[in-house]
Formats: structure tokens, sequence, C-alpha cells
């Protein structure tokens, strides 16, 4: 049977019908061989063949049908050209059974345009197929095919090309292809759907070495099992452009597969949506995958979203297999799933802006099995379950071991289980410049089943422990300032100069290498350990909590079960510790190897109460000499000065048993500080009567013609030493006050009454040293008070009276005490002070001058009770140290004044006088000024009794004006001393 022929006639199609079909009483096919016009309808038996350069166009609807074996509906070869074109509401329909082909096309140069073609059937085997470099175009076409090896479109041999636009391909049957480009091809597909509806479907393949399938606007849909939406194998290209979208649901579905050497993909906002079940294995299904060499490229704009268990978003497997995406988002919630696995030599590369992120249970997002690499930069990972890791290393089928690499820069990770997992997995993970969330596990990286990680940490901050269990191994190492916040029992850790462990429980490790920072951090008063078989310090830093009391006092440790090498600094930071003395010492680092070259070297001051620690080797006995002490007393320097050796001389006589060593804590210079500023605000203002207003015979009777309201001032400079222990202090005082009387009234026309206010601002600051500590601090008040006085003069013919002075002042200071190498403490203090004085003044003897002038010399003996109640607010300082200060000071004066009264012959007639004077005072106080430092309390020494001299001059400018001034220096016990000098101006208005 073959076909009839028309060679070289054009044939213009008019709805015409050509019915092909072998079996009784139908002819053979129509074969065009020369330029036909053909314009009545015509049935055909057999099909149509095109062939010899005949050109056929059609413009109207056509209705093709061929029922046979071994035949296209419309064959077109040997440099033909066909033309259909259908109507707007009828398209030209092409219905095959137990044929080949709907539109066939074949040689070089043959050409099909096809527009508004329908093509149906059922045991075909394509709906187009163009081979040796044929050309079909065809748009606005919709293709069912029922064969269950039905390609839509087949393109074979290079130079064919298949180019379309608007197509809808459906397959019905299994084993079926949407589109089947291979063996060089090219296939261009614009603006479509593509859709298989049983089992093992494929929709676009693209197979063979420079095959080129470039999908545009397409939408492929996948509804059964084993089927794959776009499969690239052997060399092939696919290249999606514009808006793709792929949908799929059943068991072992893919949605783009790549395979072979030289295979490779370009996609840009391609959206994947799978509903997968019943993966296993290596087997599981995925939104895309590489395999065996291929590449492919997943640009900005696509995601990838997986529903079902068993699914991965991306899978890279095998040597050369390379898959690079861009401002990817994938997300995956089944579970026992992956966001990302890689595996046997592939590389994933995922960068700007990805995320990726899981929400079933055991769905890590990042799975890397043996001798992978997996490259991230400036994504964001995350998984929602508490047993799915952000990384999981898988273990390897055999026995060897094969390292996989991962590295994350930038992006962020979000773990609701481990941040890093490895069960049996041997992994490099490199985390740089990472933000990352404590993890819901609490593991940042845990480790089991023989597995071993080296994880390096780069300027990122991990909040989780690390962990390996007796079987695998785990190295860490921080670096450019990266933090570690977590316990840590794994293998080895290296802390780089400017990175941090922050230790928040007990750890054990083979080797730490301490450059930077080991801060242990006390949560809810629990202390920790870290063991570590060796050590090496290099100018490391580790700080400890210590609740600093005596020898058992509760402390962070470190124990060294080997040996330790280099220089470590040491900090303590005191948890909530009194202070006490200690006698063998807080042993804080415990050295158990024999030989130990490392040196610790105490960094910054231990306080806690009133007393300094001082990091030591040995125990004070002596009975531990390699282990490292805190202890109470300042140890002893050594003589390390080079000095010419003494002469031999003969062996002294063995000296008698040692006595047991006296040990003497260390008293801080802060607690004189503390001490020195309630001293000076109980005193600032402290005054006499004459230091208040010079002398007291100056101020007008009322009695007299002038009245005698006036306005004081009065200015206090001072120098005060004292001492407590071994501490000494000095300081330095300024005080300004103002005043003047209110009222004044006479009883009987001799005596006086006075009543005024005043107010003053005063400021001290004082530095105590230690003296074998060379540790120093420095203490500051500034103040101000207000108040008033009364007092009462008796008054005579010959001058002489007794007089009685109160006054009451209210103070209130602003208090800081700063110690060397520790924080500023501030704090308030409040009271009252208020004197009562009296004295008496009678003259002893008179001499008149050359001049005929008198001078009289008298005495004065006085006495005074002072009250001082002026009390610094309880302060707790940073290390946990309450500070207060006793209160409630009464001062007894007693003491003997003489003067001489009168004024040169130049000064006659003038109302001036001149007054020198000494004075003595002998002054006792009832209490010790003293401070607590948590439990124990601490006495300004020598202040108890005190010697006072007192030497200056009062004057009487003229009737308004009057000015005094003075020095006077008290000497204590104790090193207790204190010079002031003081200046007043009194006027009479």
């Amino acid at each position: 049977m073959r076909y009839q022929k028309i060679v070289k006639h054009t044939i213009t199609l008019y709805v015409l019908t050509l019915m092909i079909q072998s079996g009784p009483g139908f002819a053979e096919p129509k074969i065009f061989e020369e330029d036909t016009i053909l314009k009545d309808k015509a049935y055909y038996t057999q099909g149509i063949e095109i062939t010899n350069q005949a050109k056929v166009i059609n413009e109207g609807a056509l209705k093709v049908s061929v029922f046979t074996v071994e035949y296209d509906a419309i064959n077109v070869s040997d440099a033909s050209t066909l033309t259909l074109k259908g109507g707007e509401d009828k398209p030209i329909q092409i219905t095959v059974k137990d044929g080949i082909a709907g539109l066939s096309a074949s040689d070089k140069n043959t050409k099909i345009h096809a527009d508004k073609i329908h093509i149906t059937g059922i045991d075909f085997d394509y709906g187009i197929m163009a081979t040796e470099k044929a050309q079909i175009t065809i748009n606005n076409s919709i293709i069912i095919g029922e064969d269950s090896d039905f390609s839509g479109f087949y393109a074979s041999k290079p130079g064919t090309n298949i180019v379309s636009n608007k197509i809808d391909i459906t397959t019905t049957k299994e084993n079926s292809y949407g589109v089947k480009v291979i063996d060089g091809a090219n296939v261009d597909i614009n603006n479509g759907t593509i859709t298989g509806k049983e089992k093992k479907f494929i929709g676009l393949l693209a197979k063979g070495k420079n095959t080129t399938l470039a999908i545009s606007n397409i939408d492929i849909n996948v509804n059964d099992e084993k089927s794959i939406a776009v499969k690239a194998e052997k060399g092939a290209k696919v290249i999606f452009k514009g808006s793709n979208a792929i949908n799929g649901k059943g068991d072992n579905i893919y949605g783009v597969w790549a395979s072979g050497h030289g295979t490779n993909f370009e996609m840009d906002e391609m959206t994947i949506t799978m509903n997968a079940e019943k993966g296993s294995g290596v087997r599981s299904p995925a939104g895309v995958r590489v395999s065996r060499g291929a590449t492919g490229i997943i640009h900005e704009g696509s995601a990838i979203t997986g529903t079902g268990n068993n699914f991965d978003g991306l899978w890279a497997k095998g040597a050369h297999s390379n898959l690079t995406a861009n401002q990817l988002t994938i997300n995956i919630h089944g579970d026992d799933s992956g966001g990302v696995t890689v595996q046997s030599g592939a590389l994933i590369s995922i960068d700007k802006n990805s995320s990726v992120t899981t929400t079933g249970a055991l769905s890590h997002a990042l799975r890397l099995l043996p001798n992978s690499t997996l490259k991230i930069n400036d994504s964001h990972i995350e998984t929602i379950k508490t047993d799915s890791a952000i990384v999981y290393g898988e273990p390897p089928d055999t026995e060897e071991k094969r390292e996989s690499v991962l590295q994350i820069k930038g992006g962020s990770l979000k773990a609701g289980g481990d941040l890093i997992l490895s069960k049996g997995g041997t992994i490099a993970v490199v985390l740089n410049n990472v933000i990352t969330s404590p993890p819901g596990s609490g593991y940042s990286l845990n480790v089991v089943d023989n597995g071993e990680v080296n994880l390096e940490v780069k300027q990122t901050k991990l909040y989780g422990n690390i962990l390996a269990d007796n079987v695998s191994k785990a190295s860490v190492s921080l670096s450019n300032e990266s933090e570690l916040n977590g316990w840590f029992k794994a293998t080895n850790l290296s802390v780089d100069p400017t990175s941090t462990w922050s230790v928040t429980g007990h750890s054990i490790l083979e080797q730490l290498k301490n450059e930077g920072n080991i801060v242990f951090t006390s949560q809810n008063n629990i202390f920790n350990t870290i063991t570590t078989n060796d050590y090496r310090g290099n100018n490391g830093t580790i700080t400890f909590n210590t609740r600093l009391g005596g020898d058992d006092s509760p402390t962070d440790r470190l124990i060294i079960n080997n040996n330790s090498k280099e220089t470590t600094r040491v900090k303590v930071h005191n948890v909530g510790g009194k202070g006490a003395k200690t006698e063998e010492g807080i042993k804080i680092i415990e050295i158990k190897g024999k030989e130990s070259e490392g040196i610790f070297i105490q960094d910054g001051r231990i306080v806690a109460g009133a007393y300094d620690y001082y990091l030591k080797k040995g125990s004070q006995s002596g009975r531990d000499e390699t282990s490292w002490y805190l202890v109470s007393s300042r140890p002893e320097v050594p003589n390390n000065s080079l000095s010419t050796p003494p002469a031999a001389v003969a062996p002294p006589p063995p000296p008698p048993p040692a006595a047991a060593p006296v040990i003497s804590s260390t008293l801080r210079p802060e607690s004189l500080s503390y001490a020195h500023n309630l001293h000076a605000s109980n005193t600032m203002f402290q005054m006499t009567l004459h230091e208040r207003l010079g002398e007291i015979q100056y101020t007008q009777p009322q009695a007299s013609e002038r009245p005698a309201p006036a306005m004081w001032i009065r200015a206090v400079g001072g120098h005060h030493t004292a001492s407590m222990s071994d501490t000494h202090a000095q300081s330095h005082r300024y005080v300004m006050m103002l005043g003047g009387d209110i009222a004044q009234w006479s009883s009987d026309g001799l005596n006086r009454y006075h009543v005024g206010f005043m107010g003053g601002y005063g400021r001290d600051h004082n530095t105590a040293h230690h003296d074998d500590s060379e540790l120093s601090s420095q203490g500051k008040v500034r103040g101000y008070s207000a108040g008033a006085y009364a007092t009462w003069y008796q008054s005579d013919d010959d001058a002489s009276r007794f007089y009685v002075d109160t006054w009451a002042l209210y103070h209130w200071f602003d208090n800081a005490v700063t110690g060397q190498e520790l924080p500023t403490e501030s704090y308030k203090s409040r009271g009252l002070s208020a004197s009562v004085e009296s004295g008496y003044a009678f003259k002893v003897a008179e001499v008149v001058s050359r001049s005929g002038i008198p001078h009289s010399f008298w005495v004065q003996p006085t006495a005074q009770l002072t009250w001082m109640d002026v009390k610094p607010q309880d302060h707790t300082e940073t290390n946990g140290t309450l500070v207060t200060g006793r209160s409630g000071h009464l001062q007894i004066r007693l003491g003997l004044r003489a003067h001489l009264l009168g004024h040169s012959p130049q000064d006659e007639g003038k109302h001036r006088e001149f007054e020198p004077f000494i004075e003595a005072n002998w002054i006792h106080n009832l209490k010790h000024v003293a401070i607590r430092m948590n439990d124990s309390t601490h006495e300004i020494q020598g202040n108890r009794h005190i010697a006072e001299f007192k030497t200056g001059v009062e004057a009487k400018m003229n009737e308004y004006l009057y000015l005094w001034g003075h020095v006077a220096h008290q000497i204590g016990k104790k090193s207790y001393r204190d010079t002031r000098g003081v200046l007043g101006v009194k006027y009479h208005f």
C-alpha cells in the first residue's frame, strides 16, 4: 500500500475532510507531486503526503482523520511547505488512531506553519513530529494524546526546530511526554500548558548534546507518581524565561531534573509547587535535582514549595554536579524532608537573599552527604520543629569517611532544633558574619554516632552548646570578633584575640587554646568548671565568678589534667561574696600535670567587702605548688634583680623549725575613702562662735544709738590626713559660708540676743593609698548646708562677759568613691548637725603704752558639744559589697583662748582695734568614724583624742567692717592630722 502523490501543485483546501483508513472500500492515500489547486471536497483513505517542494495552503476549517497503522495524518517532506490556519470558531481538527503523527515534517527546508490546530487520537506516537532539519511553527493549538508512549512534540536531529506559542498539550496515559526533543534538535515554547494525567509522565524532555529546549510562560502539571515535569540529560540545555510554573502531586515526582556531563539549565521566575509522598533515601522526590555532572542556574524570583514527606527542595548528586540559585525561596512542609541536599562530589551555591524554611518533623534545612560542598551567601535559613536542624551531616554508605564542606557567609540562621547536627557525617563548616538565634534544642553543634565536625566561626555569635559523644569529634575555632555562648563538651576549642567564649555550664575538652576571652557566666548562683587535658594561653583572658570569702568559697574553676603553656590573664568577678580572710586560698585553677609552663597573671583588682584578693601560684602553706589560688593577703614579690653573688661563707647552723606564717589580709583603700567621705560630710561645716563672727565684743549693743544688723561670710581651706590599718589618706577641702542676723534685742539694755540664718557650700577630695599593695582610691564629697544660729551675750562695764551660742545645720551631699581599676561608686548622704557652746572672757592684765594707749590681756575658757548625724545611704557596689556608715557622733571640745586687745597710736580715734590670739583645745570624739563593708567594720584611727592649736588675729577695721583669720592644726594618733585656714568678713549696716 502506498501514498497517492500530488506533485508541484498548490492545494487550497476549504472545509475539507480527509479520512484515511485501511480496509476494504477505501482508496489508497493521495500523493501530491505537482502544483495542484484543489477546491472540491475530497476524501483520502490513507492520508496526505506533501513532497517534492510542493506548497499547501489552507485558510478555512479542515478536518483530518486517520485510522491506519504506520501513517501520519499529514506528512510533509522534501523541502515542501504546509500552511494550515483554522478559523476563529472552527479550528482544524486532526484525529489519529493507530497512526504515527498528527503533523509530521522531515528533510531540510521542509516547513509547516500551523495555527488553531486540534490534534487528538488514541494509540499514536506524536502530536507534532519534526526530524532531519525540518521546521515547524504551531500556535494557538491543542494536542491531546491517549497513547502510553505518546509525545505531544517530538523533535530530533541537529537543525530541526519546533516553535510554538499558546500551546496546550495533555497526555492521558502513562510513560508519555509533553515535549520530547533529542539528538541536537531545538524546541522553543512560549505561553501554554503541559499536563500529564498518569504516572511516569515527563512534561519536557531534552536529551543529547547540543539539544536545546527554551520555555517561556509555561505551566506544567504533573498528576501521578514517578513523573518529572522537566528532564534534561546527556548534554542537553533547557532555558526557562519569563514566568513559569510547575505543579505536581504524586509519589516520587520531580520538578526539574538535569543529569549528565554537559547538561545544564537556566531558569528565572519559576514557581515549583509539589505535593510529593512516599519518597525514601536517595530516591526522594525533589523540586530541582542535578546529577552526574549536570549544572543548573536558578535566577532571581523563583520559589519551590513542597508538601508531603521525603521531599527535597534542591538536590545535587555526583562529581561536577553544580547548582546555583539566586534569590530563591524554598518552603518545605512535610516530614523527613530537606530544604537543600548535596552529596557525592556535587556543589550547590545559594546567594542573594534566598531563604530556606522547613516546618516538618525531622526536616533539616541543609543536608550534606559525604564528599559534597554547599555554599550559602546572604540568605535566611530556618527550621521550625525541635528535631529539625539547620545543618545535617549524614553518615557515609561505606566505612571510608569523606569530608563535606559547608560555607555560610552573611544572612541568618534560626534553628527549631540543632544549629548543626552530624549523625556519623564528616563535615567542615565555616560560618562567616552570620546572624544566629538560640537554637530550639539548645545545641549549636551536636555530633553523634562517630561523626566529625570542624567548625570555623568568623564574626558570628553562637548561642548554644557544643556536644560530641564519646565516639565523635568536634573542633571549633572562634575568630574575627566571634562569640560562643554555651557549654562545650567536645574535642578542641580555639579562641582568637578578638573572640569570646561565654561559659554557661560544665565543659570538658581535650585541648583549649585561648588567645581571646573566656568568660564564665553566673546563672542562678551556679558555678561551672572547664576541664581540659591541655591548655595554651597566649595572652588570653579568663574571667571567673567567685563568691569571695574564705577558703571554701564557691567559684568557677579551670582544671588542667596535663600541662599548661604560655601566659593567661585572670579576672575575677565577685558574685555576692562578703569578703573574708583566707588561710590556704580559694583554688580557681587546678593543674594536675607534674610540669606546668603556663603563667597566670591577675588582670585588674579582685575585691569583696573591705578586702583585696590576689592571684597566687600555690597555696599559702605550700602544700600545693602548681595550682593557682586567690588569697586575701598580698603575695611577696620575688627578688628577680641580677646582683653579684656574695662571697662564699661557712654555712650557718640549721634554723629552728619555722612557725606557722602569720597571714594578714589586705584592706581595700576604698574603705578609707568611704570613711573619709563620712568624716568630711560631718565635720566640713563645723564652727565655733569666733570662727563664725570673729571677736564677739565687736557686735554693738542693742542699747547704743546705732542698731547693729550684720552680714558675714567665711571661707575655709583645709588639709587632712588619716589612716586605717595599712592604708593612709590625705584630703583637701574648701568651704564657703554666708549668714546674717535677722533679729536682735536686749532684755536689760546690756545683754544681747542674736538670731540669724546661714548656709554654705563645701567640697572635699581625698586620695587613699595602701602601703603594701600600692593600690589607691579617690573619694569626693560635694554638698550644701542650711540652718540657723542663736546667741546670747552677757555684757558689763569692764567688758567681761559670758556667752552661749547654738546653731543647727541640715546637710545634703553627693559622694563618690573611685577605686583603682574599679568603676566609680556614687551615693548620697543626708543629715543634721547641731552645736551648743559657752565661754567666759575675763581680763587678766592691762598695760598702758608710752603713747598712753591701753592694751589688755584676756583669757577665755570655752566648751562646746557638737552632735553630728550626717549618714550616707546604704550603697551596694558594682561588685556586690554593701557599704554602710556609722552615724550619731558626739564631739566634746574644751579649750582656752588668750588674746591681746589694743591698737597702735596711728589708729587712735579711728575705731580700729586688733586682737591677736592663741588657742588650745582638747577634742574628744565619743566614737570613731567608721564604715561597714558587708560584715566587717573599719574605723579611722587616731581621732578619739585630738589636740588642737590655733592662732590668728581678729580686727575691727572701722565701726562697720570687721575681719578675722586664723590657722589651726589638729594632732591625733596614727597619723591623724588636720590643718585649716579661715578667713572671715563681717559688715554692719
